[in-house]
């Protein structure tokens, strides 16, 4: 059961890092109808399985926002290396161009 949660948390962080609030929403969705039919499939009481299924939302939910706040201070972090080629007049690669973009985090 313990590998359940670590799934949920993981699958939040991984969310939060690259995706936003819909496909929150949308997984959290599919999780809880997901875990409610496998639960009582199992045989597990409704009350218990409904726990069940809060408690995954709740670990997924807090490793989404872990994972935001990471895409966050990552985005606020600028490459020395990209800075001085931009202000040298240089086009960059495409990479140092997301990063000339991305001088703030994100909104949700």
């Amino acid at each position: 059961m313990l590998w359940l949660f670590a799934g949920g948390g993981l699958a939040g962080l991984l969310l939060g890092w690259c995706f936003r609030v819909p496909a929150l929403v949308a997984v959290s969705a599919l999780a809880a109808v997901i875990s409610m039919t496998a639960a009582t499939h199992m045989g597990i009481g409704f009350l218990f399985a409904a726990g069940l299924t809060f408690a995954l939302l709740g670990a997924l939910q807090v490793g989404y926002l872990a994972g935001l706040m990471l895409s966050c201070a990552r985005a606020r972090v600028k490459s020395p290396l990209a800075e001085r080629y931009m202000l040298a007049g240089g086009q960059g690669s495409s990479h140092f161009r997301v990063w000339a973009r991305l001088g703030s985090c994100r909104k949700t």
